[in-house]
């Protein structure tokens, strides 16, 4: 038999994504500065594309622009506007989002995805992200990163 975790470790548990987890970092864990000094507050970047057949909502008759593909957008527009201000060896894992898809997009139409750093917290990046089709908003929400450098932890774990 195993003992039963306790109460802290439980609540540890359920406080952190399994991909946070993954990486060994706990509830409240700041990590040293991410980034380069250059990323700040307020920088943004936008992605365009054509929305294609691999995009649609498989589920509906009519072809329109999923919204696992509209996240889709918006993560790697945040990944894109992160990517250059890393460190060697760094990299990011998404760690929420929360969005509301707010208008339909007919397959074969652009959509243009927005990312606006809204608030660095050590090494998680809170991103106001938006999601244009070529009328209208489709989409808007909040996304969160967290830097992780995977090369430093596998050489902790050997």
């Amino acid at each position: 038999l195993t003992q039963p975790q306790s109460r802290s470790a439980t609540r540890w548990n359920k406080s952190l994504s399994p991909a946070l987890q993954l990486f060994g970092m706990r509830p409240g864990w700041k990590g040293s500065e991410a980034l380069k000094p250059e990323f700040k507050e307020g920088l943004w970047t936008e992605i365009e594309m054509v929305t294609t057949e691999a995009e649609k909502a498989p589920h509906l008759a009519r072809a329109v622009f999923s919204t696992p593909a509209m996240c889709a957008l918006m993560e790697r527009t945040s990944l894109a506007l992160i990517k250059p201000y890393q460190e060697e060896g760094e990299n990011s894992v998404g760690a929420k989002i929360c969005v509301s898809h707010i208008a339909v997009t007919p397959i074969g139409m652009k959509v243009r995805g927005r990312s606006t750093v809204q608030a660095i917290k050590g090494r998680r990046i809170t991103f106001a992200v938006e999601a244009y089709n070529e009328k209208e908003k489709i989409g808007e929400g909040t996304h969160e990163r967290v830097v992780i450098n995977p090369q430093k932890r596998a050489a902790k774990s050997q």
